[in-house]
């Protein structure tokens, strides 16, 4: 019986190359999206074949809302995949959903505060939250988090988005710690500076002085980015919980 893998924000950048590459390993897999659904259907059709085994469902969810009216948009969301798949738990959990607003603190809107938040950090959290019994009941499963190297460095006009993204990093800390005893894995992957649509808003001077400041002297590629994260989902990791691993060509170094 083929895995099965539930990915938020899984229509472009980093989410669409996991959908892509856990959809070539023949697994079965749910991925979210907010509003854009020719994108998602894009995706649909590019996985299409991929694998004899695994199925592809697409799902609109959108991370913007408040408070605990997020967590049961969710759970309704996995629970549609896990009767679509026909499944009691997934294997794999991806929490990639994010955005990004940069800007000083004084400029910042507050309600672009709540947005990263929410977003970025209480999405993750929601996500795990309505994944994770099921996981606990049967002794199994990874979770990945999709953190970014904002989340380990300092960076100006980025302290709230670093701040969300270093709470997925304490996060996923401590639930490793909690959950392990059950079989389950927690792991971060902290992207660094990747061709994404989030990384369009620098000028092509900016992203210069980024790729310069790359020791491998290059931008990443989303895929770059999904092949690690379906290595911390599989068994070839089995042995890997609570690690924040880095994607980034040596940018953190």
């Amino acid at each position: 019986m083929s895995k099965s893998v539930f990915i938020t924000g899984g229509s472009r950048g980093i989410g669409a190359a996991c959908v892509k590459r856990f959809a070539l390993e023949g697994w079965n897999v749910a991925f979210t999206y907010k509003e854009n659904e020719e994108a998602a259907n894009k995706i649909l059709s590019d996985t299409k074949g991929l694998s004899e085994e695994g199925l592809v469902l697409s799902i609109p969810l959108n991370l913007y809302g408040e408070g605990p009216g997020v967590y049961a948009t969710l759970e309704k969301a996995v629970k549609e995949a896990k009767t679509y798949f026909g499944i009691k738990a997934f294997d794999a959990g991806i929490c990639n959903a994010g955005i990004s607003i940069s800007g000083t603190l004084g400029d910042i809107a507050p309600e672009d505060v709540d947005n990263l938040i929410t977003v970025n950090l209480s999405g993750a959290i929601f996500t795990t939250k309505a994944l994770i019994d099921d996981m606990i009941s049967e002794k199994k499963g990874s979770i990945v988090l999709v953190s970014s190297v904002w989340g380990i460095m300092a960076a100006s006009c980025e302290t709230v988005y670093s701040a969300s993204k270093a709470g997925l990093i304490g996060f996923g800390k401590s639930l490793a710690e909690e959950v392990g005893p059950s079989g389950i894995r927690v792991n971060m992957v902290a992207p660094g500076v990747i061709d994404t649509d989030m990384n369009k808003g620098y000028t092509e001077e900016e992203i210069d002085a980024l790729r310069g400041e790359t020791p491998l002297g290059r931008i990443g590629s989303p895929m770059e980015v999904a092949n690690t994260i379906f290595f911390l989902s599989e068994d070839d990791s089995s042995f890997i919980t609570g690690q924040t691993i880095g994607v980034d060509g040596g940018f953190a170094l």
